[in-house]
């Protein structure tokens, strides 16, 4: 219950270590998206683009649904190295993704700055490495201090993430609990 107060005084290297040991019962998830975000995600990705990179991509279900679609994908993760996947697989820190400019046709991020220390960092990190399209899903969630999650960026309104994010061409919609912001570049 201690993670919200003694979360800053963490190193990156300490925090990366317990992520990657974090093991409760929603770690056994498949994802945390629902049918309802999936469904809505897939349909408004660009459908002209090749290369997807999914950031903190997990055990790589959305991944391996983009690979499926007939996309190039790639995953990059704090955890080990992914095991028979179909997909590309980097280790990397989303604060500082091992990437050059513009790799990537669409970056997305699922469930994931809601978790991040420096989060303006994490996403300067996906718009230097996004060429078209930038897509990012945060829970629309209310800061509650003694909770079991380790989330530490709260978007009770969707103009915390717009204006955290500010690209000028952007939709953002509130669908199954969470914001989906499609963002244009």
């Amino acid at each position: 219950m201690n993670f919200k107060s003694l979360l800053y005084t963490l190193d990156s290297a300490t925090l990366e270590k317990l992520y990657q040991n974090y093991d409760t019962i929603g770690t056994e998830r498949e994802t945390d998206l629902t049918k309802k975000s999936i469904k809505y995600f897939i349909k408004h990705i660009d459908k002209n683009s090749k290369t997807i990179l999914d950031v903190a991509c997990g055990k790589g279900f959305l991944a391996n649904k983009f690979v499926k679609m007939g996309y190039t994908v790639s995953g990059v993760d704090v955890h080990e190295d992914k095991k028979d996947t179909k997909f590309s697989y980097t280790k990397g820190n989303i604060e500082n993704l091992p990437f050059e400019d513009q790799s990537f046709d669409i970056v997305t991020s699922t469930h994931t700055l809601e978790h991040i220390i420096d989060i303006k960092k994490a996403v300067n990190e996906i718009k230097r490495i996004a060429k078209k399209q930038i897509i990012i899903v945060v829970p629309c969630q209310n800061f509650y201090y003694y909770t079991l999650d380790m989330h530490i960026h709260f978007f009770p309104q969707k103009e915390m993430l717009t204006s955290l994010i500010g690209l000028e061409t952007y939709s953002i919609k509130k669908v199954g609990g969470d914001w989906i912001y499609i963002g244009k570049k």
